[in-house]
């Protein structure tokens, strides 16, 4: 056994880990927030030295042999497994220029701003466009205008793509989607098994609710529903139900502080978010990425989030996620091993993130916190519960484009991209392509090019979502836990955030919830 040599490798491995990682987290929140060749080269940097430190092939093959000879204590073994997995992805002689090109376009995504009517526009102001616009060709140059980023990128993901496929393949992988999914502790096959179920479940609903939408938004446009492109929704990409402003949620948020809201609802439940609000980048400016996240900066306390607020319902549930993120990262306790004292996986904080996104279409949440007059809320509750049973339908059959897709980017980058794009969100989102179109409008999301091999994690996480929401209202007695319930907080950090990552995501599910995996109670929360 070989407890004792591994515990005096770790010693010295978090010692240097420790500086490298702050110095990482540090250069990528600069250039997130004052992006500029300076930022940009020092995250460069910082990352090289990161995955270099872990690019040591006789420290692999020392945890390779540690594990083949057995360790005894669980907290090693799966600090040794986390170990494995990081050095692995690191090895290989390919890191070098995928962190440039990497870094490359996240340079581009953080400091490009579209063109419209000839001056240069923010995301927020395309996407006010497309929620409340009712003026076709305006419509149209306002989503022509989000896709231009896409033309400044494609090559150089294309080129990416095939840089990480060589880097998968001289590892032993077909391709960097299946590297990933191995990386990550995801079965290719279990996870597009539970996708195919559950777009078989949803398919029938999501069939008629596009029908209705299509007639409704025809009828708002003043045209036929043959004329309809991918231009009519609600966003660039209809990953989101229809606009919040025909529910009426916009107008409950114009006059409301975000950052209030949020902070009262995490405090209701015990789970304070003040200091990681206070540190946090809110508000956009040039020179800023114009998505959001959330960090954990040193696994010391110091968690961030950015976003760019707007006294409206996106943001509000934006912010809402995102500091979902950040109570997990803030509440994992500081007596766990560095190497644990993270999430158990990607989809376990999209899981409680997507949880209290949840909020913004719940009108006793409503009524508790925004203050919406009763006879608002007695109007729009119907169009709540349709709302939010569209954006479950919408959000599952978009994430299998940007999955599916994925999975054939990296299968061959050489094929026609532009046309394999087009066809899936034809198969899945049920949208007509638009006449002759030839343009990477793939390379416009920003996931394929920062976050490559993530999206599924959005779904996954969803499914859990589901699973913790059955179990704090089984615990807490109460059918909406989600605020104004100390309990709640107790129970996700006793059954989700004590554990860290000390155990798969697949055991932290059992423990937390008492379930495996199940996609069924997801969809039946929105289709029964």
């Amino acid at each position: 056994m070989h407890d004792a040599s591994l515990r005096t490798f770790l010693d010295t491995h978090i010692r240097e880990l420790r500086p490298r990682f702050q110095a990482l987290t540090q250069a990528w929140w600069k250039n997130s927030t004052r992006s500029g060749p300076d930022s940009t080269r020092q995250l460069e940097t910082s990352e090289l030295e990161f995955r270099t430190f872990y690019s040591d092939p006789q420290a692999y093959k020392n945890i390779l042999a540690w594990q083949k000879e057995g360790v005894v204590d669980p907290l090693l073994k799966r600090q040794a497994e986390l170990l494995r997995l990081a050095y692995l992805e690191n090895q290989g002689e390919d890191l070098a220029e995928m962190v440039r090109l990497g870094v490359e376009l996240e340079g581009v995504f953080n400091t490009f701003r579209a063109e419209l009517d000839g001056k240069k526009v923010a995301d927020n102001e395309l996407k006010a466009i497309l929620r409340h616009e009712t003026n076709v060709p305006r419509r149209k140059a306002a989503w022509e205008a989000s896709k231009q980023i896409g033309a400044q990128v494609a090559e150089t993901l294309r080129e990416l793509a095939h840089l990480r496929n060589r880097h998968a393949r001289a590892l032993g992988y077909d391709n960097y989607f299946t590297f990933q999914f191995a990386l990550q502790e995801l079965d290719v096959k279990e996870v597009m098994g539970v996708f195919s179920r559950l777009h078989a479940r949803t398919e029938p609903h999501f069939v008629a609710f596009k029908e209705e939408l299509d007639t409704r938004l025809a009828r708002r446009y003043g045209i036929a529903v043959e004329e309809l492109g991918p231009w009519a929704y609600a966003d660039p990409f209809f990953q989101e139900a229809p606009s919040h402003g025909e529910t009426g949620l916009d107008a409950i948020f114009a006059n409301v502080d975000p950052v209030d809201l949020v902070r009262r609802t995490y405090a209701s439940i015990h789970l304070p978010v003040d200091d990681i609000l206070q540190r946090s980048d809110l508000h956009a400016r040039e020179g800023k990425c114009q998505h959001a996240f959330c960090l954990d900066l040193d696994r010391e306390g110091d968690v961030r989030t950015l976003v760019n607020l707007e006294p409206n319902a996106y943001w509000t549930s934006t912010l809402l996620h995102e500091c979902g993120h950040g109570a997990y990262y803030a509440y994992l306790p500081s007596t766990l091993p560095f190497l644990l004292r993270d999430p158990a996986h990607t989809l376990t904080t999209e899981a409680v993130a997507l949880l209290f996104e949840r909020l913004i279409s719940d009108p006793e949440w409503l009524a508790a916190y925004p203050k919406a007059p009763k006879d608002t809320l007695d109007t729009i509750r119907p169009l709540l519960e349709k709302s939010t049973r569209e954006k479950m339908l919408v959000f599952t059959h978009w994430v299998l484009v940007v999955v599916s897709f994925e999975q054939e980017l990296y299968r061959d980058p050489d094929q026609d991209l532009n046309g394999l794009w087009w066809s899936l969100v034809e198969h899945f989102q049920r949208i007509r392509p638009p006449e002759r179109r030839d343009r990477p409008d793939w390379a416009s999301k920003i996931h394929l090019a920062t976050a490559p091999v993530y999206y599924q994690n959005y779904l996954l996480g969803e499914i859990m979502a589901g699973q913790l929401f059955h179990m704090l209202k089984r615990e807490t007695g109460k059918p909406q836990p989600l605020f104004d319930c100390p309990r709640t907080g107790e129970l996700l950090r006793e059954r989700l955030f004590d554990l860290g990552a000390t155990l798969r995501w697949d055991d932290t599910l059992q423990k937390a919830t008492g379930s495996p995996l199940d996609p069924d109670p997801y969809a039946d929360e929105f289709l029964e």
